[in-house]
């Protein structure tokens, strides 16, 4: 955690020096697919395929170095395992046993913040990496029958990934979406994490 944090407050130092010293902004769109995962027993370890869409704001802070701010709409979807209920028996069977064996779909609505950092590598190839802060403006209710919200409104990830700029202002974006902490509202018999692999298309204004 200490990492994290001195990582994040580098992050703010570096924009604060970038803004002192006006450097090149660059505005821009971009979406795609968002394939994730929820880890844990109680739900099936493969990749759902989703989508992502939003806007960015690269601060160049050098030639080679800058800061890639994001505001992201994310949706994911996860399928309950048949530990789900096993894990959670007290709190199911008594409300409907047929439940037990039946597999339930999760639909999250995320509007996610990445802070990254980002890297040249060779012309036109960029390494990225950063924090991600992410708020959960919908999931639906049939996870949980009668139970409320099933997973907590924050989630903090970690990013990293390859940017590559194309002729006319085209990108290909390419990361990779670690959950750190644990995103179960509904009690502590089991950790979930959401990871997620984003492959999109971006364009610079």
């Amino acid at each position: 955690m200490k990492r994290i944090i001195l990582f994040i407050l580098i992050i703010c130092q570096s924009f604060a020096n970038a803004m002192a010293q006006r450097p090149c902004i660059s505005l821009g769109m971009e979406g795609g697919t968002n394939m994730n995962k929820i880890l844990g027993q109680s739900f099936k370890q493969k990749f759902n395929f989703n989508y992502y869409v939003g806007a960015f704001s690269n601060l160049g802070l050098t030639k080679k170095f800058g800061i890639q701010p994001e505001l992201l709409f994310i949706h994911s979807t996860a399928t309950t395992s048949n530990k789900f209920y096993d894990i959670y028996s007290e709190k199911f069977l008594w409300y409907d046993p047929t439940n037990h064996g039946i597999s339930h779909q999760a639909s999250l609505d995320y509007l996610s913040i990445p802070i990254l950092a980002s890297m040249l590598l060779i012309k036109g190839v960029y390494l990225q990496a950063g924090p991600q802060f992410s708020f959960l403006i919908y999931q639906n209710k049939d996870l949980v029958p009668n139970r409320g919200q099933a997973f907590k409104t924050g989630n903090f990830s970690l990013v990293g990934g390859i940017w590559i700029k194309f002729p006319f202002h085209i990108n290909f974006i390419g990361r990779y979406v670690i959950g750190v902490n644990n995103i179960n509202n509904f009690g502590n018999q089991d950790k979930w994490t959401i990871q997620c692999i984003q492959l999109g298309i971006g364009t610079t204004l």
